[in-house]
C-alpha cells in the first residue's frame, strides 16, 4: 500500500512540474463562394451546380483576410461525403471531383 501511495505521488509531482503547452490554430480568413446563376438552390453556401455533361465553368470565392501579416491559401476541390455519424466530411479527397 506504500509503495502505491509513493507511485502515484511521484507521478503527481512529475506531471504538476511538466511544461504546460497549448497550440491553437489561427484562421485570420473567411472564404465566401460566389453563388452563380446556375446554382440548384441559392440559399447553400457550396457550390451544387446543375450543368450539362462535359460542360465546365469557372467558380468565384471571396477570401477575406483579417490578419495583420499576408497569408498564402492553396484551394483545391473536395468532394464532400458523410461519416458513420452523418457528419459532413471534407477529408475524403480520393474521391474523383
Amino acid at each position: 500500500m506504500k509503495k502505491l501511495f509513493l507511485m502515484l505521488m511521484g507521478i503527481l509531482v512529475t506531471l504538476t512540474f511538466l511544461p504546460n503547452t497549448g497550440f491553437a490554430a489561427d484562421m485570420n480568413y473567411s472564404v465566401r463562394a460566389i453563388i452563380p446563376d446556375n446554382q440548384v438552390d441559392k440559399t447553400k453556401t457550396y457550390f451544387d451546380l446543375r450543368m450539362k455533361p462535359g460542360q465546365k465553368q469557372k467558380l468565384t470565392l471571396h477570401f477575406e483576410n483579417n490578419a495583420d501579416e499576408k497569408v498564402q491559401i492553396e484551394v483545391s476541390p473536395n468532394t464532400a461525403t458523410t461519416n458513420r455519424n452523418g457528419v459532413i466530411d471534407y477529408s475524403s479527397s480520393k474521391k474523383k471531383n
